[in-house]
C-alpha cells in the first residue's frame, strides 16, 4: 500500500512539474502576443536565424500591409569571410513569394507567412508538445523575447533525439514606415 502511495505522490509531482512548466509558457507567450498585437505593425521585417551543421542560415521576411511581399535567404557558413556565402536567394515577385518549401518549417526554409503565423505555429506546433512525465526532466520547451516583448525563440527539444527539436529563433524585427 505505501508503494501505491508513493507511486501516486511521483506521479502527480511530475504532473504539477510539467502544469507549471505549461503555465510558465503560456503566461509569457500570452504577455508577447499581446504586446505584438498592441504594436499594429503592419509594415515590418524580420529575420529568422536557422542552424545546419556548420551553417547559418538568415532568412528575412518583409511584411507590407500586413502580407509577405518578399523573402530572402542567405546560408553562409559558421566562420566565414564576408561575401562568401554556401547559398542565397531572394523571392521578389508574388509568384516567387512562398514558392520553396521545406520539409520541416524553420528548419530546411522559413516559411513565408507574417509574425502572427508565426506566433499561431508557436502556440499549436510547439507549445503544445505532449509530453510523457518520464520526459520531462530531459524534454525542453522554450519561450524567450526580444527587448520589446516580441517572440524572440519559441523551441522544444524531445528526450534523446537530436534533430528532432522543433524551433523559431527569430534574430530581429524591424518596424517599416513604408
Amino acid at each position: 500500500m505505501k508503494f501505491l502511495v508513493l507511486v501516486f505522490l511521483l506521479c502527480a509531482s511530475l504532473y504539477s512539474g510539467l502544469a507549471e512548466l505549461i503555465k510558465f509558457h503560456q503566461n509569457a507567450f500570452k504577455k508577447s502576443l499581446n504586446t505584438w498585437k498592441s504594436l499594429k505593425f503592419k509594415n515590418y521585417d524580420y529575420t529568422v536565424v536557422s542552424f545546419r551543421e556548420e551553417n547559418v542560415g538568415r532568412t528575412t521576411i518583409k511584411v507590407r500591409n500586413g502580407k509577405v511581399v518578399r523573402r530572402t535567404y542567405i546560408e553562409t557558413r559558421l566562420f566565414y569571410y564576408p561575401g562568401d556565402y554556401e547559398e542565397f536567394w531572394d523571392e521578389k515577385t508574388p509568384e516567387e513569394v512562398g514558392s520553396r518549401e521545406g520539409e520541416f518549417p524553420y528548419y530546411d526554409i522559413v516559411p513565408a507567412v507574417t509574425l502572427d503565423e508565426v506566433y499561431t505555429f508557436c502556440q499549436n506546433e510547439i507549445l503544445t508538445q505532449d509530453l510523457m512525465p518520464e520526459d520531462l526532466e530531459e524534454s525542453k520547451a522554450v519561450f524567450e523575447m526580444l527587448k520589446g516583448g516580441i517572440i524572440s525563440k519559441c523551441a522544444f527539444y524531445p528526450p534523446l533525439c537530436y534533430g528532432c527539436s522543433t524551433f523559431v529563433f527569430i534574430e530581429n524585427v524591424k518596424k517599416r514606415c513604408e
